[in-house]
């Protein structure tokens, strides 16, 4: 196989081709100044890019057992306790007072999204966990933001993504699953700062109706 057709087949320029040559990962069966190479060759660089490929982009859970299990759990059971929190303030004797429902809500909230931004997973449950909103454009790709998330509204903004490649799976007996091969850079705040802004202001806006219905 002369330098262009591997060139044509792999995609890249007959320069990369010569310089995959030199480093070993190509064999030539020909010296020049009519090069040809060994077509073998060809296929198994093919078949590492293929396994390489489908290593970065396996839907594999990341998070730690304790991460994946616990977020969850604890944004349900804040769930339970605001429910019924709103139920006894609409009856006018609310079982704590707002103040304190709304500091001791900032502190499990924020438990919480340490404990998925420590996990460093990509999960929900039910609407419950972490998942990825937002491509916001950028010199680099699209930028995408991962927040803690309660029935999928984005409360708490976790760490910022450049998304390189995305992957969507056929869903198995549980879920449709996505993978993603993702770059971490510093939290992208022109995009989750209104993000989340809106969700909290949706949340209020549903208690305050639930409250004074």
């Amino acid at each position: 196989m002369t330098i262009d057709e591997v060139a044509k087949i792999l995609k890249i320029s007959p320069g990369q081709v010569q310089a995959l040559i030199d480093g070993g990962q190509l064999t030539a069966t020909q010296p020049a100044p009519e090069l040809l190479i060994d077509p073998v060759s060809v296929m198994e660089h093919l078949s590492r890019g293929l396994r390489d490929e489908s290593l970065k982009l396996a839907p594999k859970q990341q998070e730690p057992l304790a991460a994946a299990m616990l977020v969850p759990l604890s944004l349900v059971t804040w769930t339970i306790f605001a429910f019924v929190m709103l139920f006894s303030t609409g009856d006018g004797e609310p079982i704590v007072a707002p103040a304190l429902f709304g500091a001791a809500s900032a502190a499990w909230i924020g438990a919480t999204g340490w404990l998925a931004h420590w996990g460093g997973g990509l999960s929900t449950t039910n609407g419950m966990g972490v998942t990825l909103y937002g491509r916001r454009k950028s010199e680099r790709g699209p930028i995408a933001t991962a927040y803690l998330v309660l029935m999928m509204l984005p409360l708490v903004p976790l760490r910022s993504f450049i998304v390189h490649n995305e992957v969507e799976h056929e869903p198995d007996f549980r879920s449709r699953q996505t993978s993603y091969q993702l770059e971490q850079v510093p939290l992208c705040w022109p995009q989750a700062a209104p993000t989340t802004l809106g969700a909290w202001l949706l949340l209020a806006a549903g208690a305050a109706a639930w409250i004074y219905s």
